[in-house]
């Protein structure tokens, strides 16, 4: 008998409306700690990037379910929306990209997507280590986040002096744990929704800070990230072996 080989490669639905609607349901979600209802989309899209209509709103949902972005969990006999760690992923990505993924093709962006984030995490694992360079780089951006405590003894001699990171310091470094897990496909468990939002600007922010090169045109931009991510695919494929 013949051996029949299955392709289990998942199309990617790819809209206009796609981001935007699943940036909405981090928000919503975020905001309110439950599901998102259809109606906050609504205004949601409308206030935060300017989409009007049911149907753009339809259109943004069944593909960000489709992807996997988006679950649909019941709520009073009606549906609710909830963001998945891949949704916010994807989103964080296409948000800080987005002023470039014009020049690039749809059946493009899930390859594009997927460089930032190998890119991503191979920049954030040794700032998150504590003893390497880029931690101590990591620790001077966050300088005005850190606290000073000093105890005195006899005499007002200095008998002690600790050096930690301020609430909102702590609050950054959570932010940046958490969105390193998501980014590597680790389940998060136990995540409160307002985090949601959180670690979605957390990769946004990152992404501005230690991939966006500036000075380069939008073409050139988009060269460059095909080009780490074939650097970055290699390098991990020779870690892994």
């Amino acid at each position: 008998m013949p051996t029949v080989v299955v392709s289990t490669v998942r199309k990617y639905r790819f809209n206009t409306y796609l981001f935007p609607t699943v940036d909405c349901v981090i928000e919503v979600y975020a905001k309110n700690g439950r599901p998102a209802r259809y109606v906050e989309l609504l205004g949601c899209l409308e206030e935060e990037h300017g989409i009007r209509g049911k149907r753009s709103l339809d259109s943004g949902l069944d593909a960000g379910v489709e992807d996997g972005y988006i679950r649909i969990v019941p709520v009073g006999g009606r549906r609710g929306y909830v963001p998945t760690a891949e949704g916010i992923v994807h989103t964080a990505i296409y948000l800080a990209l987005r002023d470039i993924v014009g020049d690039v093709p749809p059946h493009a962006l899930p390859f594009l997507i997927e460089c930032v984030r190998a890119s991503l995490i191979t920049i954030l694992i040794p700032r998150l280590t504590p003893g390497t360079l880029e931690h101590c780089h990591l620790v001077r951006y966050l300088m005005n986040e850190l606290e000073f405590v000093l105890a005195f003894g006899e005499q007002g001699k200095l008998v002690n002096l600790e050096v930690g990171f301020s609430e909102q310091g702590r609050r950054i470094m959570f932010e940046l744990f958490v969105a390193l897990k998501m980014l590597a496909g680790i389940e998060v468990m136990g995540l409160e929704p307002r985090y949601y939002s959180d670690v979605k600007k957390a990769i946004v922010r990152s992404v501005n800070l230690w991939l966006m090169p500036r000075r380069l045109s939008r073409p050139e931009l988009v060269r460059l990230f095909i080009d780490a991510c074939r650097n970055t695919t290699a390098r991990i494929s020779a870690v892994m072996r």
